[in-house]
């Protein structure tokens, strides 16, 4: 219901948030050790994808759902297992 939206807004910015940080286009993207001239090397910052997923603990919360809260810190330690999985660079080929 009502108590939702805020959260649904919030985790629909942080995944847009997201999506502009690993910069997702057209194309195919790979891990190379040497990129072809034709790719380009991207850049993962992990640092803000850290932020924007903690956006989405930031602000009021409904009565009766505080324990969304009490788990932001079980959820964000599950994230970070997450990133460490990504690499820090990708290569992006047209």
């Amino acid at each position: 219901g009502k108590f939702s939206v805020p959260f649904i807004k919030r985790g629909a910015r942080a995944l847009v948030r997201m999506n502009k940080e690993i910069r997702l286009e057209s194309g195919q993207t790979f891990i190379c050790p040497v990129p072809p001239t034709t790719c380009s090397l991207r850049t993962v910052s992990k640092t803000q994808l850290r932020k924007a997923f903690r956006a989405i603990f930031i602000g009021s919360v409904p009565q009766g759902l505080q324990h969304l809260l009490a788990r932001s810190d079980k959820e964000a330690r599950a994230f970070e297992e997450v990133l460490r999985k990504v690499p820090d660079e990708y290569v992006l080929c047209p």
